[in-house]
Formats: C-alpha cells, structure tokens, sequence
C-alpha cells in the first residue's frame, strides 16, 4: 500500500512545480502630458505591460481617483510574452491649472495585484473657464476673490487662510508682497508662478500683534511679478476677548455696559439743518458688580459721522457719555443709516450696535 502512495505524491509535486503563474511588467508607470490648451477637451495616453509569465495575464479592473480620469483596457487575458494596454483620458474642460491624477490597475499577478499609473499635467484655461473659478483680475494674475475674510478671532489667537490665484499668461510669475500690516504675514507658494499654473497665498494672522478689539479691517498690497502694478487685498477680522476662563467670582465682579439707547433717531431732517453738525449724546453706565468698564473702541460705518467718549474707563455706578455727530456727507439716498459699534470689556455683550437713522426731507 505504501508503495502506491509515493509514486503520486511524487507525481503531485511534479505537477505543482510544472504550474506557473502571470508576471506583468509596465514599460512606463507615469505620463506627463505637458502644457495644453484646455480647448483641447480631453487627452489620452497608454500605458503597456509586457506579461513576462508563463500563465495569461488578467486585468481585473481598473479605477481612478475622480471622474474626470476614465482608464480602458480589453478584457481578454494577456498570453505569456503578449502586452496589456491601459489607456487613460483626462478631461481638461472646466479644469484650469496643473493636475495630477492616479490610476489603480488590478490584475492576477501575485507579486503586484495592484499597480499605480500616474499622470499629469497643466491646462492653460480658457476665457470662460478661469473667468467662473477666477474673477478678479489682479495685475498679471486672476484671484478667486478679492478679500480675505478670518472671522471671528479671540485676541492673541492665530489663524491661516488662503487665497487661490491663476497666472493666464505665457510668462513665469513671481509674486511679490509690497505692503502688509505688522499682524499679517503673506507668503505665496509656489514662489515662482508657470504660465496655466495655480498659485496659493498664505495668509497667517497673529491677533496678539493687533491692539484694535472689534471689527478690524485692513489691506495688503501684492505684485504679481516684480515688473507689474501693484494691487491691493481686503482683510477684515472680529477681534474678540475670551472670557470662558472667568472664575464665576470674576464674572459677578465683571462690569456691565448700560446704554441710555440702542437707537438714535435723528427725525426728519431739512437741508438746513444739515447745514452744521447734528450732535446726540447718549449716556453709558457702568451698573456691574464693582470693576471699571473698558471702553476699548468705539467706531462707526460710512463717512460724515464720528463718536467719541468723554471717559473709556468708567467706575462701578458711574456714567460716561458717547456723543455723536453727524454731516451732510452721512446722508445717502435722503437718508441716515449708519452703526455706532461699542466694544467694552463687559463679558456679557462686549460688542453693542447703536442705530443713527434719520430721513432728509
């Protein structure tokens, strides 16, 4: 019995070694289509495997990161010696700027099931296509918008933001930062700009180095080449205190901001009566629970209208005074419609609204 059953484990080892399998060896893993017009629509390229095996090659499948990157193949299995084609197309439209795209190809080699094809590129964009993703021209460059908003910021918080632009020319870009305030630092990445190319600039703000409280608005001057005009970029925060650490004893002892008015109505106003300032003064009272009230800012949207304080820093149970005055320039449309921001550090509404409105007639 025993001699019977090693003639055929012997024969079964034979026949296991005898068995070979599929060995895919890709002539090229990435493609580089170079600068092309975005006019063009869709490109395409190949991308072959020689099966270096001795069992037929079969593509499994084959995917790619996003649907504007379709890859074909044939489906019969690829005989030892034969090559498999892959064939990748790229759709440019609507798509402006350098790209850069994967292909996974899945096949039965069981050395590499899974190979990486890459391609990439830049498409120079057309009018229509970077006029809808960049609208504002900026010198030589086209920018997404044109003013960089952070938000809200508690003082002494830092943050990043950035703002995409597009060189649209056939000349290398390199933007350069003329002017900013002390508590904005810009960078743009890449320093130098392609033609067809995107260009990322880095705003970081450190609100530490800012002594305005409330809404803070600013610029920064940019140069999208050396050679070129300069432009100007909006910036505008809300600088705010954090009070979320108050001990409960601090928050009783806190001050509170009470305004005579939330609202000054001028009335209907004649031509000459504007024909010298109109003065309101509004009272402010301290009515919290012992610390001085901090007036840390008081300001106001439009022309033709100022504000002041006789006293930004006002006793427990003491009033202060906000006078308001207003011009003929403040009128717009025969109307008064401005804001009157007051920034205090009363933890319950450190930031208060006063109305000024009126109708000239």
């Amino acid at each position: 019995m025993k001699t019977r059953i090693i003639p055929l484990i012997l024969s079964l080892l034979v026949a296991s070694a005898a068995m070979g399998e599929a060995k895919i060896k890709w002539l090229g893993t990435e493609h580089d289509f170079g600068a092309f017009d975005e006019d063009l629509g869709t490109v395409e390229c190949q991308f072959k495997g020689v099966n270096i095996g001795d069992e037929p090659l079969a593509i499994i499948g084959a995917r790619a990161t996003c649907g504007c990157t379709v890859p074909s193949y044939n489906v019969e299995p690829v005989a030892p010696g034969d090559t498999a084609v892959i064939t990748v197309t790229y759709n440019a439209t609507g798509r402006p700027g350098r790209f850069s795209k994967k292909v996974y190809v899945d096949t039965n080699d069981p050395e590499e099931q899974r190979s990486v094809l890459e391609i990439g590129g830049v498409v120079i964009g057309n009018s229509n296509s970077v006029r809808g993703r960049f609208p504002i021209q900026a010198g030589k460059l086209k920018l997404r918008q044109n003013t960089v908003a952070f938000g809200p910021l508690y003082k002494g918080q830092v943050k990043n933001m950035f703002l995409d632009g597009y060189n649209s020319t056939n000349d290398t870009l390199y933007p350069q930062v003329i002017y900013s305030p002390k508590y904005i630092d810009i960078k743009a990445t890449p320093a130098a700009v392609p033609p067809g190319e995107q260009v990322s600039i880095n705003f970081y703000i450190r609100t530490g180095q800012c002594d305005r409280w409330g809404t803070v608005t600013d610029s920064v001057v940019i140069a999208s080449d050396p050679t070129d005009e300069p432009f100007t970029i909006s910036t505008v925060f809300i600088q705010e205190e954090d009070f979320s650490k108050m001990t409960p004893e601090q928050i009783k002892k806190a001050p509170i901001a009470s305004l005579q008015t939330m609202s000054v109505d001028l009335g209907k106003i004649s031509p000459k009566d504007l024909k010298k300032p109109i003065v309101r003064t509004i009272e402010l009272k301290n009515t919290g629970g012992g610390e001085p009230l901090e007036v840390r800012r008081l300001s106001t949207t439009g022309s033709g209208i100022t504000v002041t304080t006789d006293n930004d820093k006002i006793k427990h149970g003491k009033t202060g005074h906000i006078t308001i005055t207003v011009t003929e320039d403040a009128v717009e449309n025969e109307m008064v419609n401005a804001r009157v921001t007051l920034v205090t550090n009363d933890p319950s509404h450190s930031m208060q609204i006063i109305r000024v409105v009126g109708e000239v007639k």
